[in-house]
């Protein structure tokens, strides 16, 4: 099924993939900015809908994985 079939779109953006989540790992900030940007734009120019949800983040202090939720928004108030 093609993305343009969907009536929305249910987007986790987890911050738990950042290289320095102890149960992620593998992704830096600037990867994940990239990775919101991709996902929110992509569905833009398809004229998809989303809906998407703050998930994870398990850093110490809690900051980083504030600061990593606020790139999310960012993103998605960028497209």
């Amino acid at each position: 099924m093609a993305l343009s079939a969907c009536d929305i779109v249910l987007y986790q953006a987890g911050a738990d993939p950042h290289i320095d989540d102890p149960l992620g790992g593998f992704l830096t900030t600037e990867q994940m900015a990239e990775r919101d940007a991709q996902v929110f734009k992509g569905l833009k120019d398809r004229g998809v809908p989303v809906a998407w949800v703050l998930a994870g983040g398990y850093q110490d202090p809690l900051s980083k994985v504030i600061d990593l939720h606020v790139n999310t928004m960012r993103a998605v108030m960028s497209t």
